[in-house]
């Protein structure tokens, strides 16, 4: 059988473990996809507050704080996937 028609066969444990791999990747998705959405308000609200009379120091550092945890979230993603 050629390689390319193997691999496409896919026995019960193999599929289980794709929809698996499947699941957690959206899992990830959903949280990255979530705190990222934040944190772009976060830093739009930071830039705005760059503005004003009197800024403040904490929007800059929810921002700062929101996209480091995006960004720690996306590596972790990497890690877990390519772990497998």
């Amino acid at each position: 059988m050629p390689a390319p028609l193997r691999r496409a066969i896919l026995t019960p444990r193999r599929a289980r473990l794709s929809r698996m791999n499947e699941r957690r990747a959206l899992m990830w998705d959903t949280v990255i996809g979530f705190v990222g959405f934040f944190a772009l308000l976060a830093l739009v609200q930071a830039i705005m507050n760059l503005f004003d009379p009197e800024p403040a120091l904490w929007p800059g550092f929810l921002a700062a704080g929101l996209c480091l945890a995006t960004y720690g979230l996306i590596r972790a993603k990497h890690n877990d996937f390519s772990a497998h």
